[in-house]
C-alpha cells in the first residue's frame, strides 16, 4: 500500500519563490535547492498600500508582478509565510478523547476562543509537548475573506501558491535561535512581535503593534507569559531580540524591567539570522513540514485521473454503482450485528446501572443537607469584593466546578481596572494557582481566566 501511494506523491519543485507577507510589505526571494542549503538567485521587495485589503487585486497583482519581472524572478510556484497580526491563536491542552471526538473538541474551542465563526476561518492546529510532559495543541486561524484577497492578489501576479503557513513554527526559524525555552520578541514596522517556544516548539504568537511605550511592553509581555501554564512559564528565562532591537529604548526599559521582576536574561540573535523567506523555503525543500498551514486540501492525482476517465464510460458507472450498493448493504449489516452486540451488553447490565443511577440521585439530593458551610456564596462573594465598585469591569460568564475550580470571562473598561482586579485575586490567600487564559484589546478590553479556589480556615 505504501509503494501504491508513493506513486501518486507529486514531486516538489526544486525552485520557489518564497514570500514574507509583512506588515505592509512583500518580501520576495527566488530561491533554489542546493544541497542542504537553499540558495537566494533573486530578492525583490514590494511596498503595499496601508488598505492594500480594500483595493483591487488586479491592481496590485500587477505591481509584484513588476517586481519579478524587474529582478529577473521567472518561478510561479510560491510559499508565503504570512504576519503573526493577521493571525488568532489559543492553547489548549489535550484531553484523552477518541479521534472523532477530538476533532468535535478542537471545533467547540476554536468557536469558544476565536473572534469570528469557524465558517469564516481557516484553522490550523500544530501539536506540542509541555514542560509538565501533558499533550497540547496550538490553533491558529486565519480570516477566510483576507485569504481570498491575498490569493486574489497572487493570482493576478501570475503565482500559484504551493503553501500557506507561518515561517515561525516551522522547524528552521526554531533552530536557528539556539533555545529550546524563550521569549522572542521581533521588531516589525508596526511595533513588535511576541513568540514563546517551549520545548522547540512554538507556544505562543501575539503582535503588540500598540505597545511603543516601555510599561506598556513589559506589561503585555507579562500577561502573555501568564496566559502559558506555569511550568511553561518557569522554564522559559531568556528573551532573545531581533538585531539591533536593544538599541530601541522602549526595549532597553522593557527588558530591565522583566530582568528586575522575573530574573530574565535578554541577548540579540545572530545578524546572520536567516530570513523568514528562506526558513520556510528550507522547511519545504528538506522538511520537516511547517506544523501551520492554511492552504486548502487538493485533490489527490488519483482522483484527478479517475474523474477525468470515468465520464462516458458506461462499464466504470456501472461498476461503480455496483461497488456503491455492495459497500451500502455491508455498512447496513455491520450496523445491525453492532447493534445487536450492544443491545445484548445492554441487557447485561441495566439492573446494576439503574441501582448506581438510584443511588447517585439520593447522594445529589442529600448531600447539601451535611454541608455547614456555603462554600460557593464565600466564593462568589470573595470574586465580587475583587472587583471595582465603579463598575469598570464586569463579568459575563461565571463557572464554578467541583473542587473549588473557578473560570471567569468578561469585560472591562480599561486594561488598568482589569489588572487592579486580577492583583487583588493574586494577593488572596484563597487564589491558587491563577492563569490567565486569554485577554484581548479592542474597544474594551476582553478577558477570561481560571483559578482554584480553597476555603479559609476558621
Amino acid at each position: 500500500m505504501a509503494g501504491e501511494m508513493m506513486m501518486w506523491t507529486k514531486k516538489r519543485p526544486t525552485s520557489v519563490v518564497s514570500i514574507e507577507w509583512g506588515y505592509g510589505f512583500l518580501s520576495l526571494e527566488w530561491v533554489r535547492k542546493n544541497g542542504r542549503q537553499p540558495h537566494a538567485q533573486a530578492k525583490a521587495t514590494v511596498t503595499l498600500p496601508a488598505d492594500y485589503l480594500q483595493q483591487t487585486p488586479a491592481g496590485l497583482g500587477a505591481m509584484v508582478r513588476r517586481a519579478l519581472e524587474s529582478n529577473g524572478i521567472r518561478e510561479k510556484q510560491c510559499l508565503v509565510t504570512l504576519p503573526i497580526g493577521a493571525l488568532f491563536s489559543a492553547r489548549t491542552e489535550v484531553p484523552p478523547l477518541e479521534e472523532e471526538d477530538l476533532q468535535s473538541f478542537f471545533d467547540t474551542q476554536a468557536e469558544r476562543e476565536f473572534p469570528f465563526p469557524l465558517e469564516g476561518l481557516r484553522v490550523s492546529r500544530a501539536a506540542f509537548s509541555g514542560a509538565d510532559g501533558k499533550s497540547h495543541v496550538m490553533m491558529m486561524a486565519l480570516a477566510s475573506q483576507r485569504l481570498a484577497v491575498m490569493s486574489d492578489i497572487l493570482e493576478q501576479a501570475g503565482l500559484v501558491p504551493l503553501s500557506w503557513s507561518l515561517a515561525q513554527a516551522g522547524e528552521t526559524f526554531l533552530r536557528s535561535l539556539g533555545e529550546e525555552h524563550a521569549l522572542c520578541l521581533m521588531q516589525t514596522p508596526s511595533g513588535f512581535d511576541l513568540l514563546a517556544i517551549s520545548g522547540g516548539s512554538l507556544v505562543l504568537a501575539r503582535s503588540l503593534s500598540e505597545s511603543d511605550q516601555a510599561h506598556q511592553l513589559a506589561r503585555e509581555i507579562k500577561i502573555s507569559l501568564g496566559e502559558l501554564c506555569p511550568n511553561m512559564q518557569r522554564s522559559i528565562r531568556t528573551c532573545l531580540l531581533s538585531p539591533g532591537a536593544s538599541a530601541h529604548p522602549a526595549i532597553q526599559q522593557a527588558m530591565a524591567q522583566l530582568s528586575e521582576r522575573l530574573g530574565m536574561a535578554c541577548r540579540e540573535v545572530s545578524p546572520q539570522q536567516p530570513s523568514l523567506a528562506t526558513c520556510l523555503a528550507q522547511d519545504y525543500f528538506h522538511g520537516p513540514s511547517n506544523p501551520i498551514e492554511f492552504l486548502a486540501p487538493r485533490s489527490s492525482r488519483l482522483e484527478a485521473w479517475s474523474q477525468r476517465f470515468s465520464d462516458g464510460r458506461s462499464k466504470w458507472i456501472g461498476g461503480g454503482a455496483a461497488a456503491a450498493i455492495l459497500t451500502v448493504g455491508l455498512v447496513f449489516f455491520w450496523q445491525g450485528q453492532t447493534l445487536q452486540a450492544l443491545e445484548e451488553q445492554w441487557a447485561a447490565m441495566e439492573d446494576p446501572v439503574k441501582e448506581l443511577e438510584t443511588l447517585q440521585e439520593r447522594i445529589r439530593q442529600y448531600r447539601g443537607w451535611f454541608d455547614s458551610s456555603i462554600p460557593t456564596l464565600q466564593c462568589i462573594q470573595h470574586l465580587t469584593e475583587a472587583f471595582p465598585e465603579e463598575g469598570e469591569v464586569w463579568v459575563k460568564e461565571l463557572d464554578i466546578r467541583d473542587h473549588g475550580v473557578v473560570s471567569c470571562s468578561g469585560l472591562a473598561r480599561s486594561n488598568r481596572a482589569w489588572l487592579d482586579m486580577l492583583d487583588k485575586l493574586r494577593n488572596s490567600p484563597q487564589v491558587k494557582d491563577l492563569t490567565v487564559d486569554q485577554v484581548r484589546d479592542d474597544q474594551q478590553t476582553q478577558f477570561s481566566f481560571r483559578y482554584r479556589w480553597e476555603v479559609a480556615q476558621p
